[in-house]
């Protein structure tokens, strides 16, 4: 993945890897993190990758979109200007229900509190369940008709959409299939 900054190409992970600082990891679900704990490691987090590239951060996404609207102050009052770890779909017990009862809904998707925006990561029905089809697992899972089909079908009801893809997911690094597991 590379960031141009100032007309200057950087390879972010080349440059982490680069680093000889040590690995860290989140929780899967940031909602069973503590708040104090969540707010301390999403402050790290950000103030590391600010500091390393010189850049500034202004959205954030929550790992399996597992965000609340306690978590959601904390990313408000940490002044970032967006998230976008909204999701209507069920689909993973880890997905988060953020309240944006205090937001307006500026368009379908699009919430608005003040200065800071939520971008709702787009979700149609697929047979009679709502799923993810703004990136990630499901992206991935779906045959690629069944993915452009769904998108299709959004944007010609909402007009934009909103994708994010894993850096991963741009590599053409082929990852080596593990023997002996299927499909549940």
């Amino acid at each position: 993945c590379d960031v141009i900054e100032e007309g200057k190409k950087i390879n972010i992970p080349k440059k982490i890897t680069q680093r000889k600082e040590g690995k860290k990891s989140i929780t899967f679900s940031i909602t069973e993190t503590a708040l104090d704990i969540f707010e301390k490691e999403v402050l790290i987090g950000k103030e590391k990758i600010e500091n390393t590239f010189n850049i500034r951060i202004n959205g954030y996404r929550a790992p399996s979109y597992s965000l609340d609207a306690e978590r959601l102050e904390i990313i408000q009052k940490l002044h970032f200007s967006y998230d976008s770890s909204k999701i209507d779909s069920t689909m993973n017990k880890y997905y988060g229900q953020i309240d944006l009862k205090d937001f307006n809904e500026i368009t379908k998707g699009v919430y608005k509190k003040e200065d800071f925006y939520e971008f709702e990561i787009p979700s149609e029905k697929f047979f009679f369940k709502k799923v993810n089809i703004g990136g990630g697992g499901f992206f991935r899972i779906f045959p690629w008709f069944i993915s452009k089909g769904l998108i299709k079908k959004y944007i010609k009801k909402h007009n934009f959409f909103v994708f994010f893809i894993h850096p991963f997911e741009m590599s053409n690094r082929q990852y080596p299939k593990v023997k002996g597991i299927g499909a549940k």
